[in-house]
This record gives C-alpha cells, sequence and structure tokens, in this order.
C-alpha cells in the first residue's frame, strides 16, 4: 500500500543487507545440502549451489520475527516465530536443509536483527539512524 511504502522500502533495504551478511556466512562455512551427502535424497526444488549452513530462508523469517515483534511492541510473539519455524520446515521437507541449518538461519537471523537494531537506537550513522526513526516512528504511532 501507498501508506507503507516507506516502510517497505526500509526494510527491504534491511533485507537486502542482512542477505549480504548471510551469504558471507554461507561462504565461509561451506556446508553440503543434504541432497549432496545422502545417496538417493530427492528434493522438490532445484538445489542451490551455496551452502546449506546456516539456512537463508530461516535467516530472514528469524530476521522479520524480531523486527515485526519489536515494531508492535511484543518481544515474545509467538506467532511471528512459529511462521518462522514453519518457513524453516518447509525448506527441510523439500530436502534442501537439515534441521541443524534451520536452528542456526533462525537464531543467526534473530541475533543479527536484534543486534542491528540495538545499534540503530544509539546511533550517530545516518543509515541507522534513519533506521532507528523508523522503529521509533512505528512504536509511537502503534503499528
Amino acid at each position: 500500500p501507498r501508506k507503507f511504502s516507506d516502510t517497505f522500502l526500509a526494510v527491504d533495504v534491511l533485507l537486502q543487507a542482512l542477505a549480504y551478511l548471510i551469504y558471507e556466512v554461507k561462504a565461509r562455512a561451506g556446508v553440503e545440502r543434504p541432497s549432496t551427502i545422502v545417496p538417493g535424497r530427492t528434493t522438490t526444488l532445484p538445489v542451490p549451489e551455496h551452502s546449506s549452513w546456516p539456512a537463508g530462508h530461516a535467516f530472514t523469517a528469524g530476521a522479520l520475527a524480531v523486527l515485526f515483534a519489536t515494531l508492535h511492541k511484543n518481544p515474545d510473539c509467538q506467532r511471528l516465530w512459529c511462521a518462522a519455524k514453519l518457513i524453516g520446515a518447509n525448506r527441510v521437507s523439500a530436502g534442501l536443509h537439515t534441521n541443524l541449518d534451520i536452528e542456526a538461519g533462525l537464531e543467526l537471523g534473530a541475533m543479527a536483527m536484534t543486534e542491528l537494531l540495538n545499534a540503530a537506537a544509539s546511533s550517530t550513522v545516518p543509515a541507522l539512524q534513519t533506521l532507528g526513526d523508523l522503529v521509533g516512528f512505528a512504536k509511537a504511532n502503534d503499528w
């Protein structure tokens, strides 16, 4: 919606920055996919060439769960965390990840977003100040 276009843009930029981080971690980890380790293991989706660990979709889902819980002033929002776990479970059932990949992705995503939001709250860096302003505005207007 047009009303929230700045919010969507800010979240998109944030996710792009986090995507860079997760691909750096994956490049260093170099963990093979389950379908390359287990003979005869099939997948329901094309197998990405990058590392299996940590799971990128779970990383993003964990980060978004923390962001939305923060914006809605509910740090223990179980529905968001359950949705994030379901995204990970989908990737396991597709044969692309193991449960360890998903757990690591969820935890690292949540930690990365928490650190980013904490930095934004006290930063003098313009880009982080903007994120902090967005979070503060969202909280003040009961988003």
